[in-house]
């Protein structure tokens, strides 16, 4: 059960890295794989902030900070966001969009 944000990071990470672990084989990464923070961490927290509507680049890193010990190993600002635009395929806008993610039926985080 989901009962504060702390486990809806943790199930968020565990529904990502299960699936990327399935899709990872068949994206073709350019550069050497991440030594420290995952693809599914990185994923995983992108998603996450777009649930928060955390969606410009530099307020989702912002917010990240309090929930350092969520994830310990992200990188630095310029770094996750271009890892994220390139694994997310997109813009600097969000894959999801602008709009208030946590009021779609998918997102199950609500403040």
């Amino acid at each position: 059960m989901i009962t504060d944000f702390d486990d809806f990071c943790t199930w968020m990470f565990v529904l990502v890295d299960d699936l990327w672990q399935g899709i990872a084989p068949l994206y073709q990464r350019p550069g050497p794989e991440p030594t420290s923070c995952s693809d599914s961490e990185l994923i995983t927290v992108a998603l996450i902030s777009e649930c928060r509507t955390w969606n410009r680049e530099t307020q989702a890193m912002f917010e990240w900070a309090a929930y350092r010990h969520l994830f310990p190993r992200l990188p630095e600002r310029s770094r996750f966001n271009r890892r994220r635009r390139n694994l997310m395929g997109d813009q600097p806008d969000s894959a999801v969009g602008t709009g208030d993610a946590r009021r779609s039926p998918g997102c199950l985080w609500r403040d």
